[in-house]
């Protein structure tokens, strides 16, 4: 009896819910002592059914923006592939004569094609077998920016869609962002398309930082 009182007196209340397991079980009042007094009583293990975990409105919202940021980098990292899948098979097809790409129908002096006015007006779907190695002071990306893409290429991309076998490929690429004039041609193409691909991994604020334009 007095282990019985002991018993009784070290019950601590708890939150108004379900009752304990053995008092659902037998249909009978619980007073949802912890353990509850049924339990106490009949001696036997006293336990109370876990509590639901009410859905968090911020987790929801939470998940639901990375959902989406995850859809928009797969949508981009899709065109991206079909892209990089189109220049692999242009540069596999090394042994087509370049100028026969060219548009017939609209012949440019080959001087022409190579300033820089006459670049920037032609079309976006201009031929590559067109378009001629720009003069130094006209250079796209410095040798170090293509650098830097190169290893943001190699740290974002790669990992995600191997294209390119880059232990047999990294050693020409380098040479190729060093000195891209004297680079061959295929290899300079190359070398731009993973800059490119690094750049679309890019937030807005890593190109305004890292290359001082988006």
């Amino acid at each position: 009896m007095e282990s019985l009182v002991g018993m009784a007196s070290s019950q601590r209340r708890i939150m108004p819910g379900a009752p304990c397991l053995e008092c659902r079980r037998r249909k009978i009042g619980c007073n949802r002592s912890r353990p509850c007094s049924y339990c106490v009583k009949t001696k036997v293990q006293c336990i109370y059914p876990v509590p639901a975990v009410t859905p968090n409105t911020h987790d929801t919202d939470k998940i639901e923006s990375i959902q989406r940021t995850v859809d928009g980098v797969e949508e981009r990292l899709s065109a991206l592939e079909r892209h990089m899948n189109e220049l692999k098979l242009l540069l596999m097809d090394r042994n087509s004569p370049l100028r026969c790409l060219q548009d017939a129908s609209n012949p440019e002096p080959e001087a022409a094609v190579a300033t820089h006015e006459t670049t920037l007006s032609s079309p976006a779907t201009q031929p590559i077998a067109t378009i001629h190695p720009v003069q130094e002071s006209d250079e796209i990306l410095s040798p170090i920016t293509l650098v830097s893409l190169w290893q943001t290429y190699l740290e974002r991309v790669d990992p995600l869609i191997k294209l390119i076998h880059v232990p047999s490929t990294q050693k020409i690429v380098l040479q190729a962002c060093k000195n891209p004039k004297v680079a061959n041609p295929n290899t300079v193409c190359l070398t731009y398309a993973a800059a490119y691909a690094a750049i679309v991994s890019m937030s807005p604020m890593e190109c305004m930082s890292d290359l001082q334009y988006i």
